[in-house]
């Protein structure tokens, strides 16, 4: 497995692989902005994704979805890397409630807090600046 930075031709890849793992993805994410961290198997079919956006010493972290654990997880420790490298202390992000694997992955294999119930809002301000 391969890990690394996502090009601009991996985004139709990274948009089907969301769709096909019923994502919930209201944006068109060419214009997302932040950054992209991929998980290809060594053919460089596409095994995960993380998105996040970091604004030392915070980060704050998305479109995290795997298509098994241990793409999961290497996703995890990579950003956690990031962070380590860039001094960036904290990390944000939300964890569907009934996303079991996800929870069980975030807060007992990369000690994470959890708390909740939460809704993720999301809203697009036309002729925004």
């Amino acid at each position: 497995m391969m890990i690394g930075a996502a090009k601009i031709a991996d985004w139709p890849e990274i948009t089907q692989f969301l769709s096909d793992t019923h994502y919930f993805m209201p944006i068109d994410i060419e214009t997302l902005g932040g950054q992209w961290l991929v998980a290809k198997s060594d053919k460089g079919d596409l095994l995960g994704t993380i998105w996040f956006f970091a604004q030392p010493p915070h980060l704050f972290v998305d479109f995290w979805s795997a298509s098994g654990p241990c793409a999961a997880g290497e996703l995890g420790v990579r950003l956690e890397q990031f962070m380590r490298k860039h001094r960036i202390r904290y990390v944000h992000g939300m964890i569907a409630c009934e996303n079991i694997p996800a929870m069980r992955l975030a807060t007992q294999g990369l000690g994470m807090i959890a708390s909740g119930p939460y809704n993720r809002v999301y809203k697009e301000v036309h002729n925004g600046v």
